[in-house]
């Protein structure tokens, strides 16, 4: 499904696109050439392969696999990808979830036994192919994305930035929703501490496009966006939570 100019979202669960449990799933196309940002939960790319087609995108020419965080619905298809030969480009948390697997990074131990506790310990492991740092940047033809290291969904989290002509898209992964909202769990998983400034630095960037993780995107009200979360930290207290999957 091709959103604007260069940005396509060809995975989600939520909208059908894709496996059930899938986050929001998007393609940066340039020149023939892709990169993706996430990849869903399912360890069977076939739907988000299929989605590519459609928009008439190769998946011969992905580039990359670039992940907002390290969580099973975001990075459940890592494995599949780097079988096909798709490298993943993640941060340096990222990558070392991934190598030892989230059950052994985060005291995962310390929660109740539950449904929620298994889904993130099923969470697959692998090697990372890049690391990126705050500020680096990844080419795709003629396009460039810049990576933005904004702990507080996750200790992980990374942001990604996109420059189409004087407009700055922004693909949030799980730390910025539609229209402000914000996502957090208990400390364990979350750097809740770390929201204060993660706003303020995605406000500042007077973003036009918001491309998060799961459910509503905006290809020109990002900074309604930014600006509501804004408000509610300078009230001193956290956006509300995002109310739907």
């Amino acid at each position: 499904m091709k959103l604007t100019e260069h940005i396509h979202l060809v995975g989600s669960g939520a909208m059908g696109l894709s496996g059930a449990g899938d986050c929001n799933v998007y393609a940066i196309e340039s020149q023939g050439q892709i990169l993706l940002i996430d990849s869903g939960l399912s360890p069977d790319p076939g739907a988000i392969l299929e989605n590519l087609k459609k928009d008439g995108l190769d998946p011969k020419n992905i580039r990359g696999l670039l992940l907002t965080h390290v969580h099973p619905d975001h990075a459940g298809t890592v494995p599949a990808f780097r079988e096909m030969g798709v490298p993943i480009l993640c941060g340096e948390v990222s990558a070392e979830v991934l190598r030892r697997g989230l059950s052994n990074y985060y005291p995962l131990e310390t929660l109740p036994d539950s449904g929620f506790r298994r889904f993130f310990a099923g969470t697959p492991r692998a090697e990372a192919d890049r690391i990126l740092k705050d500020g680096d940047r990844v080419t795709v033809g003629e396009l460039t994305v810049q990576a933005h290291f904004l702990p507080a969904h996750s200790p992980d989290s990374m942001c990604y930035s996109l420059k189409l002509g004087e407009a700055l898209h922004l693909f949030t992964g799980d730390t910025l929703f539609y229209p402000g909202h914000v996502s957090y769990f208990t400390s364990v998983l979350s750097r809740v501490e770390g929201y204060p400034e993660v706003i303020r630095r995605l406000a500042a960037m007077a973003p036009e496009g918001l491309y998060p993780g799961h459910a509503m995107f905006t290809v020109a009200r990002a900074q309604q966006c930014t600006d509501s979360a804004l408000e509610w930290i300078e009230k001193g207290v956290l956006p509300p939570l995002k109310p739907y999957s």
